[in-house]
């Protein structure tokens, strides 16, 4: 149930009147030597096992560098800017993050985010969010939702922007159900310039006796690259699991 606000200018006598794009306020991961990642926090912001009352609105969340050697799903490897535990499977992790804008964040596994669902249920939602410049060392650029081990990781993007995020499968998404489910909801987002150097430009579904089948609704999907799937690709799953509602692909 916190809420955590930015875009303040400290003279405001009401939560209203803040504006997040006249006055910014950042969370980075630069914590030592400018200009040098190595020093860099792993994980800007840790949220587990909260409500939907819960909210994180106005920052810009910058700089994480989870470059740690752990195994996957690892604090120290994944989700630079964010990471989302959610291994409660009797509650629904489920916090809203809204206008907040995740650049130049680095991590193994989910470059910005890592949703963390295994064995429990998290479904955070993100209202009218960029995702720009994150990088991946290995999946999911800018998100990796890990619903394994009997979990779910299916979060709601609304009205977001992924841009020229990279990574090697999902460039702007991967989504892992194996075992378990991770089928996020995308209404009204936009995947511009995305990078994978192997497959999925923009999103990489894995479905290995699990569920990977996101919807789609109202997005585009611009100049994204990939060695192939140059927008979608999968894994274990069929085309037609992807379900594109009223969407407009070029």
């Amino acid at each position: 149930g916190v809420k955590v606000f930015g875009g303040f200018a400290g003279t405001e006598t009401r939560r209203e009147q803040r504006n997040p794009l006249c006055h910014t306020t950042i969370l980075s991961g630069d914590i030592g030597a400018r200009n040098n990642p190595a020093d860099n926090a792993f994980t800007v912001v840790f949220i587990a096992n909260a409500n939907e009352q819960t909210t994180l609105d106005g920052f810009i969340i910058s700089s994480g560098y989870a470059n740690g050697v752990g195994a996957q799903a690892d604090l120290d490897r994944s989700g630079g800017g964010l990471y989302v535990l959610g291994n409660n499977p009797q509650a629904n992790c489920k916090p809203l993050i809204r206008h907040c804008i995740f650049q130049d964040n680095y991590a193994r596994d989910g470059g910005a985010i890592y949703v963390n669902g295994k064995g429990g249920r998290c479904n955070p939602v993100f209202d009218n969010c960029q995702f720009f410049n994150n990088q991946a060392d290995q999946d999911g650029g800018a998100v990796f939702n890990d619903g394994r081990v009997g979990g779910e990781a299916s979060p709601e993007f609304l009205n977001c922007a992924f841009r020229e995020n990279e990574g090697n499968y999902g460039a702007a998404l991967c989504n892992y159900g194996g075992k378990g489910k991770s089928s996020p909801a995308l209404r009204d987002c936009i995947f511009s310039n995305n990078h994978a150097y192997l497959k999925g430009g923009a999103i990489y579904n894995v479905d290995v006796e699990g569920s990977a089948k996101p919807v789609v609704n109202n997005c585009q999907f611009l100049e994204n690259t990939a060695t192939a799937g140059k927008n979608i690709a999968m894994f274990g799953v069929e085309e037609t699991a992807v379900k594109l509602m009223s969407g407009n692909e070029k």
